[in-house]
């Protein structure tokens, strides 16, 4: 009998019901793709280094090194299980060419090497290791298959000054568990031994990867990198840990899963609020009806049973057909992920979402409980009395209103019905969070001021120059000679980076990279304070600010010349390169391990930036000469497409919701005014007329929620986005650290007008589609009804 009554009332409101199921269905699609995502997300950057065997900490050295000394620095720390040496070949860009294409003004620094076959593991795109390369062919990390467009068969190209020339053919592409994607900007092309020598005795620069595997990192990897440097090890270059891996694995696919992921959220809670004003509105309707059924005996737990089993055979079968779309797109949406990282199986791939869809389930029938409880408590005689409209009378009258009668109709509508306005805006807000929030981070990642904000410079040229010897700073001198020179560049910098032991929260010193040189007085790119102008200032990365436990203000122990000084902090910024662990100050160089240099120039108005870029590049042999804003095209290049791919998704479903939300609300208001509608239809109101208070009443809510969702937006964007960052960088336990602070760049026309606009668009559209019927309303067929 229950089964029939939801039947009953389900085939009454059908078009409601249909609506309803919908939002349902489109709630529990996104929630499952993205619980999917996520699924397949945590930990893929760790299961490729477990799988790899990855080292926990890395130092990268250019030149040569006594390898007894790493032998007897490993054999004295306990902390170290093993350790490998790794020779690398650095090749120029100019000298390096794919398929006939220079790498001139690649920023991905590419060094040949002879892969280990027992740790450090070069994975095929089967997950088996690369343990030998056949002579006179080359295996290629996966980046330059899918960002380069590389093939098994094509050709790499190694040139040398002296006219020497070496072509192999590309066997296979491998996974990179330590440089795997874009913004990894060192990459590994794996040769035959012979073939390393043969080419090394034309060209190349020496490097090193040192490598060590540690028991317990999470506790000794500190300690480790402070004995490092204190022994005074060979350290021309960065050094990298496991997080700093991890990160370049999935910092791509970790940003479009949070976003998915918050979109998913906002699509449920939109859901949710949906069903709430469904099932309020239809109980308002039915309350005589209710009152009925308790009057003549049916017991309140049958009243709930029956309303419970009507919303039910919604939800269930909504959930269901959400679930399996949504199972069936989350493949889609993590194949760039599966692609660097390789496939991430398992139960949790299809328990994760199938366990969201129950959630939902859940969710609606606990909100359908709620309501019925307030209702549940009255007399049914209370109900009877009461009548089946309890609206309470507005303020305003259609007499005192200096609107049309449409309008006032609907402006009056609002008012009278109360609690209704705020959640009709809430879920309109919802809407334009859901439009605007990944809109705003896609051109966060493309813009152009992103590059400061995360460590990569600023300016029009950049220029990089390895240190492996003292030949380095006559090179580094020269190249700041030739910028001040150029009377084509208005203003340049020139940074030396030098690693220093600092101070740890917990006493305990730990190594830092600070760079060195003029850094302007501009605050441009700092979280907080200004950049150091003295000899006794220094500015810390937001992480290195949180490793060493002190803020702004402070004064920092820093080793330098032998000694140590206390430095005042005075700024802090955002970074990522080089694990994030970086500084700035005005240290002396003399007597320092040099680690690199940096250069950067702004061009005059009108200079030819491309004549700039060869002149250098020519006189500067074997520095990377880069353009900045192609430097970060090709770094976060990747990653902002992702994201601008995912933003069209999300505003498609954006919309699309709103427009659902918009038509399933207007239906309720038709059907619980048929008895007005027909009155004014039968005094005479035009169709028109009779649309007007809908439309009116929509725009409304409409408007105050797109306000408040301009504001919300951004605010949740930064939250997010910086959220994402430190739990990435740091872990769970970096949350809300405060170790990444960037600013959301919005694009104000296109995010705060284009899309508002496109958003009133769809739900003016649904809601004259809904009203439509109207044209042809009669008073024996709406009160038939």
């Amino acid at each position: 009998m229950l089964v029939r009554m939801a039947a009953g009332m389900l085939r009454r409101d059908r078009a409601v019901a249909l609506t309803l199921a919908g939002l349902l269905a489109l709630s529990a699609l996104l929630a499952c793709a993205g619980a999917g995502l996520m699924a397949r997300l945590v930990g893929a950057g760790d299961a490729l280094l477990d799988r790899a065997d990855a080292p926990h900490l890395v130092q990268m050295h250019t030149g040569d090194l006594d390898p007894a000394a790493i032998d007897a620095f490993a054999a004295s720390q306990d902390a170290v299980t093993a350790h490998r040496i790794s020779p690398l070949l650095g090749i120029d860009g100019a000298e390096l060419l794919l398929d006939g294409r220079s790498q001139e003004g690649s920023v991905q620094e590419n060094s040949l090497t002879v892969p280990d076959p027992e740790r450090d593991l070069l994975l095929d795109l089967e997950d088996r290791p690369v343990t030998a390369v056949a002579r006179g062919q080359i295996w290629l990390p996966l980046y330059h298959r899918l960002e380069t467009g590389l093939e098994v068969g094509s050709t790499v190209t190694i040139l040398a000054p002296d006219g020497f020339r070496r072509d192999l053919e590309v066997a296979g592409f491998f996974r990179d568990s330590t440089m795997n994607t874009a913004i990894a900007g060192s990459k590994r092309l794996a040769v035959h031994r012979d073939d390393l020598a043969d080419i090394a005795a034309h060209t190349g620069t020496p490097e090193q990867l040192i490598s060590f595997w540690v028991e317990d990192p999470a506790a000794r990897l500190p300690a480790l990198r402070t004995a490092y440097q204190e022994a005074g090890l060979p350290s021309a270059g960065p050094m990298v840990d496991r997080s700093a891996f991890a990160l370049f694995a999935i910092i791509a696919e970790g940003l479009v899963g949070a976003v998915v992921l918050a979109a998913s959220l906002l699509v449920l809670v939109v859901g949710l609020l949906c069903l709430r004003l469904a099932v309020r509105t239809a109980l308002e309707r039915n309350r005589r009806e209710i009152a009925v059924l308790r009057a003549i005996g049916v017991s309140s737990p049958d009243v709930r049973r029956l309303h419970l089993l009507t919303y039910a055979l919604i939800a269930v079968p909504a959930a269901l057909a959400g679930l399996l779309a949504g199972t069936a797109l989350a493949p889609v949406l993590s194949a760039d992920l599966v692609r660097y990282t390789g496939h991430q199986g398992g139960p949790h791939v299809l328990l994760v979402p199938a366990a969201v869809a129950a959630l939902l389930v859940a969710s609606v029938l606990a909100t359908v409980a709620l309501q019925l409880r307030a209702l549940l408590r009255r007399e049914p005689a209370e109900d009877l009395r009461a009548g089946a409209r309890t609206a309470r009378p507005g303020r305003l009258r259609l007499h005192r209103s200096p609107l049309p009668v449409g309008p006032s109709l609907g402006v009056m509508a609002l008012l009278r019905r109360g609690g209704g306005a705020p959640l009709l805006a809430g879920v309109f807000a919802v809407c334009a969070v859901l439009v605007m929030l990944p809109a705003a981070m896609a051109s966060t990642l493309a813009a152009p001021q992103l590059s400061a904000q995360l460590g990569f410079g600023d300016g029009d040229v950049r220029i990089d120059l390895r240190h492996s010897g003292p030949a380095d700073a006559a090179r580094f001198e020269t190249a700041e000679q030739l910028l001040a020179d150029d009377p084509r560049i208005a203003s340049h910098t020139a940074l030396v980076s030098t690693r220093h032991l600092v101070e740890g929260g917990d006493g305990v010193p730990f190594s830092l990279p600070v760079a060195g040189g003029d850094h302007g007085t501009s605050g441009s790119g700092y979280a907080q304070g200004r950049p150091p102008a003295a000899a006794d200032e220094i500015a810390l990365s937001l992480t290195a600010l949180a490793e060493t436990g002190r803020d702004i203000g402070d004064t920092l122990p820093v080793q330098a010349d032998g000694t140590w000084q206390d430095l005042r902090i005075v700024g802090s910024y955002q970074d990522l390169t080089y694990g994030g662990i970086t500084a700035r100050a005005q240290l002396p160089v003399e007597g320092e391990q040099v680690l690199w240099y940096v250069l950067g120039a702004e061009l005059l108005p009108g200079a030819d930036g491309d004549a700039v870029l060869a002149d250098l590049a020519g006189a500067l042999p074997g520095a990377r000469v880069s353009d900045t804003v192609e430097y970060r095209a090709q770094l976060l290049g990747p990653i902002a497409e992702r994201m601008d791919a995912t933003a069209r998704l999300a505003i498609a479903v954006s919309l699309a919701l709103a427009m659902l939300f918009a038509a399933m609300v207007t239906r309720l208001w038709l059907a619980a005014e048929a008895g007005e509608i027909a009155i004014r239809s039968a005094l005479g109101a035009t169709p028109a007329g009779l649309r007007a208070p809908y439309l009116t009443r929509v725009l409304l809510a409409l408007a105050a929620g797109t306000v408040l969702g301009a504001v919300l937006a951004p605010v949740a964007g930064r939250t997010l986005l910086n959220a994402l960052l430190e739990v990435m960088t740091g872990g769970v336990q970096a949350l809300f650290s405060g170790t990444s602070r960037l600013d959301l760049v919005i694009d104000p026309l296109g995010t705060l007008v284009g899309l508002p606009l496109a958003l009133a668009a769809a739900v003016v559209a649904a809601t004259l589609l809904t009203t439509h019927a109207l044209r042809t309303v009669h008073v024996r067929t709406v009160t038939a009804d």
